[in-house]
């Protein structure tokens, strides 16, 4: 509430962005005539605040691609002084999967899971479309899965140890 009680013009995404952010742009430029049906946006209207419980996909799968070529300064992100080579290294971080398997009290996925956030991976053709072309182009060495538990689908992690030895 303290963002929206200090800025009553600011909407408030929460959870996973995607598409609730669409859906409010579709929403500012006409094209959805309906911000209440917008999951995960908070805002104020008429010194009300709506509150929505915050959005997350149950598919990550059906998200666009990641296109590292849109991401602006990208050789910025990708030589990267890794401590633990002790040299700098071309390397790519790719999203592999969001969310976890456990609910600890210590960590903010055990809030996200109180909103069915749980451990979603990608699937092996998505990851691989993904970052083919960016591993060629790019010489990338050193692949980082961002992932809060990048173990807990086994298949995945085959699949990108066979992958990466091909």
């Amino acid at each position: 509430f303290s963002i929206l009680r200090s800025y009553p013009d600011t909407f408030v995404i929460s959870g996973e962005g995607e598409t609730p952010l669409s859906n409010l742009i579709d929403y500012l430029s006409g094209k959805q005539p309906d911000i209440d049906s917008i999951k995960g946006l908070s805002y104020a209207s008429d010194g009300e605040f709506r509150v929505k419980k915050p959005f997350f996909l149950e598919d990550i799968n059906i998200l666009p691609d990641v296109d590292y070529y849109d991401l602006p300064y990208l050789e910025k992100y990708i030589d990267i002084d890794l401590f633990y080579f002790k040299k700098k290294m071309r390397t790519l971080e790719v999203v592999t999967g969001r969310g976890c398997c456990w609910d600890c009290s210590f960590c903010i996925n055990s809030i996200f899971r109180k909103y069915k956030a749980f451990h979603r991976c990608k699937t092996f053709d998505k990851i691989r479309r993904e970052i083919t072309k960016p591993i060629e182009d790019l010489k990338i060495e050193v692949l980082l899965p961002a992932d809060d538990d990048f173990f807990a689908n086994k298949n995945l992690f085959f699949y990108c140890a066979f992958f990466i030895f091909d």
